[in-house]
């Protein structure tokens, strides 16, 4: 239906993409429509691509059409730790515990354990809600108990899940020992830069080991020390 929109004889056409985990990273749908690597640490315009979303396309057509300057996005809320969850127009700028206090409705405050700034695979955990929103904020999830894992972490087993998984092909185990060990120029070598922190590691690993968060300390280290 989409593609019948679409001007006949123009340069527009619609892809159907195989709805995948994380099919909606740029270096993954640029590869999956038009077979083209970006190099590590290069960007889309390498290959000759710009990679738009939804938001930034309406962004851009607002400011062009209407002179609008981006100053609010759509934003989900969810969890059960609110009751009005959905999606909402916020502005730049509002605290969070602003839109907690309209959207929490008769949910009990000490229900909430855990709130997580974007998405539940590559969110941010909040310490606090004295956070304002940016425009790349696109969610915020107040989650109980029952939402997130608690499990204790354990020893890793060696089982290759998150080597198998890793959508860029890097050995997420060994670069969590490498950062334990605090040999940041082994995790460069092993191409930790190239992470897109989707968190498929973390998320398949058996020990609950925290692999995001050492591909994310790594990265850090790396460009702080200046290692080459």
């Amino acid at each position: 239906m989409l593609s019948k929109k679409c001007p006949e004889g123009g340069d527009i056409s619609v892809l159907t993409l195989v709805a995948k985990y994380p099919q909606g990273a740029e270096k993954q749908l640029i590869y999956a429509i038009l077979r083209r690597i970006v190099p590590a640490g290069g960007l889309p315009a390498d290959v000759g691509c710009v990679v738009s979303n939804v938001h930034t396309a309406y962004a851009i057509a607002k400011a062009i059409d209407d002179g609008e300057p981006l100053y609010k996005r759509a934003m989900t809320v969810s969890g059960k730790g609110v009751a009005n969850i959905g999606n909402y127009w916020v502005r730049t700028g509002t605290l969070y515990s602003y839109i907690y206090e309209n959207c929490k409705g008769d949910v009990p405050e000490e229900d909430v354990k855990k709130v997580v700034s974007g998405g539940p695979m590559m969110g941010f955990a909040q310490s606090d809600l004295n956070v304002a929103c940016t425009k790349g904020t696109s969610s915020l999830l107040f989650l109980t108990k029952k939402e997130f894992n608690t499990d204790a972490t354990t020893q890793c087993i060696n089982c290759g899940k998150c080597i198998q998984r890793c959508p860029m092909n890097l050995m997420p185990r060994d670069i969590e020992r490498a950062v334990i060990a605090g040999d940041y120029e082994t995790t460069k070598k092993l191409g930790v830069m190239n992470c897109i922190e989707c968190g498929v590691c973390a998320y398949t690993c058996p020990a609950k080991r925290p692999l995001v968060q050492a591909m994310r300390l790594s990265k850090k280290e790396i460009k702080t020390r200046g290692i080459k």
